[in-house]
C-alpha cells in the first residue's frame, strides 16, 4: 500500500485493509461509518465486504488543499452487519 492524495474538492476510492484485534469472527460484511479525519475531510459510510481481496472506501476532501491519507492511517470503526430481507424476498 502507498499514501494517497485526494485532490481538493474531490472524493475517491481508497485502498484500505481491515486491522484485526485478535478475535475470531464469522465471515460477514462490515460497514465503516462516516467520520471526519479534519475538518472538510471525511470517510464516508461505505460498505466492506470480508469475501475481496481489494477493499476500498470512499473519502471526501472539501477542502481547498489536497489531503495526504496516508499508509496505515485510522479511517475509521468497522463493524459487521447483515443482510436483511423483507417478506416479498427484497433486500431492505
Amino acid at each position: 500500500m502507498e499514501n494517497h492524495v485526494v485532490s481538493l474538492r474531490h472524493k475517491a476510492n481508497i485502498p484500505v485493509r481491515m486491522a484485526s484485534d485478535g478475535t475470531s469472527h464469522t465471515p460477514s460484511n462490515w460497514a465503516i461509518e462516516p467520520r471526519m479525519q479534519e475538518p472538510g475531510v471525511i470517510a464516508a459510510r461505505t460498505l466492506l465486504s470480508d469475501g475481496h481481496e481489494e477493499v476500498v472506501a470512499r473519502v471526501c476532501n472539501y477542502c481547498s488543499q489536497p489531503y495526504t491519507f496516508k499508509v496505515d492511517s485510522f479511517l475509521g470503526v468497522a463493524e459487521p452487519v447483515s443482510h436483511v430481507t423483507a417478506a416479498n424476498g427484497r433486500a431492505v
